[in-house]
Parts: C-alpha cells; sequence; structure tokens
C-alpha cells in the first residue's frame, strides 16, 4: 500500500497537483509510534477492581474445591462409610483422568492450548517432572494421611 501510494503521489507531482492531504497522512503514517497510553485514575481503580474480583473468585473456587474433595476423600475412606483400602491407587487414578482431559482438552482447542514449540529435555526435566511429582506427591500424601493418621479420630 506505501508503494501505491508514493507511485500515486509521483503521478500527482508530475501532473502538478501534489495533496497536501496525502502528505500528512504518509507522514503521520511513517511516525513511530511511542506514545503509550496513561489510564486515568479511575481507570486504575476500575482496572484494580476487576482483577481483584476475578482473583477473589478464584480463590474462593479453589477453597471451595478444595474443602469438597477434602469431604469426599473423608467419605471414601472412613469406615464407617465407603471404606476404601487403597489412596494411592485413588490418587494414581485421578493423574490418570487428569492427563486424558488435559489430552482431549488440546485435541478439540489446539490453537488456544498447543503451545507454539515443545519443551527441550532439560525444561522439562526442570520444570515439569517437579512439579508433577511435587502435585502427586501431595494428593497421595493427602489421602494417605487421611485413611492411617486421622481415620480414627475425626470420621
Amino acid at each position: 500500500m506505501a508503494l501505491l501510494r508514493q507511485d500515486d503521489r509521483s503521478l500527482d507531482d508530475s501532473l502538478g497537483q501534489s495533496s497536501s492531504q496525502e502528505d500528512d497522512y504518509e507522514q503521520q503514517d511513517l511516525r513511530p509510534s511511542f506514545y503509550a497510553h496513561v489510564p486515568s485514575v479511575e481507570e486504575k481503580r476500575r482496572l484494580w477492581i476487576q482483577n481483584a474480583t476475578v482473583n477473589t473468585m478464584f480463590i474462593g473456587s479453589w477453597f471451595f474445591f478444595a474443602i469438597l474433595l477434602s469431604m469426599y476423600n473423608k467419605w471414601m475412606f472412613s469406615d464407617s462409610h465407603f471404606n476404601f483400602p487403597y489412596p494411592l491407587f485413588v490418587t494414581s487414578l485421578h493423574m490418570v483422568v487428569q492427563f486424558i482431559l488435559a489430552g482431549l482438552v488440546i485435541s478439540i482447542w489446539p490453537h488456544k492450548f498447543r503451545p507454539d514449540r515443545y519443551p527441550t529435555t532439560e525444561e522439562y526435566g526442570k520444570n515439569a517432572v517437579p512439579t508433577g511429582a511435587t502435585t502427586s506427591l501431595d494428593i497421595g500424601l493427602s489421602n494417605l494421611s487421611l485413611k492411617t493418621l486421622w481415620s480414627n479420630h475425626l470420621l
């Protein structure tokens, strides 16, 4: 488009009909856009309230589902209710289900959830493996503690 405008301008110049409006338009396009938007105090307040509301909802839902999961685990491992004797099996099954669901989400919405590049083996070993191991230990040991430590006292 810049070539067309340049050609149009040279054609107009050769005809003696240079348009000052086009010159202003081209100069405006060529100027660097380094001016940043400085939000007003009201806009900053609105953004802060919006972010605080979203964060509060995420934190509240985290606590809600953590309490719900704890109540479910107490029911599952309690002697007076379901009395399932294998808490680490439950944790392993939950991890397999999460793996399958994550694969489905990536398959259904690849443009949204598939990464631009795959991590190297070193990045994978430094980031994903410790996170996965820590998460599985957290859930597994929590379930194990519900079965072995607290089953007789709180349930």
